[in-house]
């Protein structure tokens, strides 16, 4: 018998480890409410108000020898290639004062991410101008 009842013990503390407790469930289900909104909304707000504006403007910095002593074009491929869409945008808004258009060129890029600049900036650089048409809202 006793024999019967240690068999029954190690079952139920088997049972026991597998199943999670309804704190566990609560919780989870707490952070979960709490954690998705946080995670969902910069996403939902990281979008370019008028991407095909940027990619005109970052095709005029690349084509127009802006100003030779501030390398422009330079430093937006560096920041190509390196992925770095602080650099791209940092070279963007230079290009746009030196053009006086920075006010114009705010509200065009108000909105981008870092991976929103290096991506027009890479596709205005591998197939020109072309491919701003196919950021037409």
């Amino acid at each position: 018998m006793n024999q019967t009842q240690e068999i029954d013990q190690s079952d139920m503390a088997f049972t026991l480890t597998r199943v999670p407790s309804i704190l566990q469930i609560i919780t989870a289900f707490v952070l979960g409410c709490f954690l998705l909104p946080i995670l969902i909304v910069p996403a939902a707000h990281a979008v370019c108000r008028s991407p095909k504006s940027v990619c005109k403007h970052i095709g005029d910095c690349l084509n127009r020898n802006v100003d030779p002593d501030s390398n422009v074009a330079v430093r937006i491929k560096e920041g190509v290639s390196t992925r770095n869409g602080t650099m791209v945008r940092a070279g963007a808004d230079s290009c746009a004062i030196v053009l006086k258009i920075k006010t114009q060129w705010d509200k065009w890029s108000g909105g981008c991410s870092d991976v929103e600049y290096v991506t027009i900036a890479k596709a205005e650089i591998e197939n020109g101008r072309a491919m701003c048409d196919r950021y037409s809202q």
